[in-house]
């Protein structure tokens, strides 16, 4: 009877002990949903034909792309009393020449030379209900990698996601991840959290075994240590091989930071 006793005592705080843990990483998703934004790029794509007497524009266009960011407490740039630090993903903020080859054939511009111009106008971030302006200061195309900076009105003090100090193996392969952002490009869309392990380590990425939704570029990949979220990585997209799109996501290891010079 006491051996029951005992028996049924461990199994309680077993289960009491799971429940404790999941409410703490449920609290910490909490404040990861704290430091998510919605990011907004504006292009302007200018068709001109020039002559003798100077450029005439035939044309111009306004084009957005939508995805996802963080604030984080890594200071690139040191940033003032009301300015944070946002970290995305890189090909949010570029604005594609290959835009122009739609507009051409739309417009069927044939005479006389044409001169193309695409520059990227404004950056927006969604906090709260509010969109704010913000500025890229960091970009690496290579890495998929963006930083922003952008002032807040006073009072207004967002939750910033700790970087992990340094990989020194806290994850690997098989180490399972989490990854938090909206399903598509929609603004407002839909939240979703996707969770898996790593696959595979290649330069500066990692890819990990979840679905990449379309709407999660710039999201947060983060790592459960010590009764926190900690982020390691930015989703850049899909993982594709071959023209094959495969159920992995393409993520920027953000450990490169910690290689930098102070």
């Amino acid at each position: 009877m006491k051996l029951l006793f005992l028996l049924l005592i461990s199994v309680l705080l077993a289960v009491f002990a799971a429940h404790a843990f999941a409410g703490k990483r449920e609290d910490g998703m909490k404040q990861v949903d704290r430091a998510l934004v919605e990011v907004k790029s504006t292009c302007l794509y200018t068709v001109k034909s020039v002559g003798e007497e100077g450029s005439v524009v035939l044309y111009s266009e306004i084009a957005t792309k939508l995805g996802m960011g963080f604030f984080t407490d890594y200071a690139i740039n040191a940033p003032g009393e009301d300015s944070y630090t946002l970290f995305s993903s890189a090909h949010i903020f570029v604005c594609d020449r290959e835009y122009f080859s739609q507009i051409l054939l739309e417009n069927q511009f044939t005479e006389g030379a044409i001169q193309l111009e695409n520059k990227l106008e404004k950056v927006e971030i969604k906090y709260g209900a509010v969109w704010y302006e913000a500025v890229v200061s960091k970009f690496d195309s290579e890495k998929e990698f963006a930083c922003l900076s952008m002032a807040l009105p006073s009072g207004i003090k967002p939750y910033s996601l700790p970087l992990l100090p340094q990989n020194n193996g806290l994850y690997a392969v098989d180490t399972e991840v989490r990854a938090r952002g909206k399903m598509s490009f929609k603004e407002n869309g839909l939240m979703r959290l996707v969770k898996g392990p790593i696959e595979h380590f290649q330069d500066n990425f990692f890819r990990f075994a979840a679905p990449g939704y379309h709407g999660m570029s710039g999201s947060p990949v983060v790592l459960w240590r010590k009764d926190k979220y900690y982020v390691i990585g930015i989703v850049a997209r899909k993982f594709q091989k071959d023209d094959e799109t495969i159920n992995t996501t393409l993520v920027t290891d953000l450990d490169f930071l910690n290689k930098l010079p102070k």
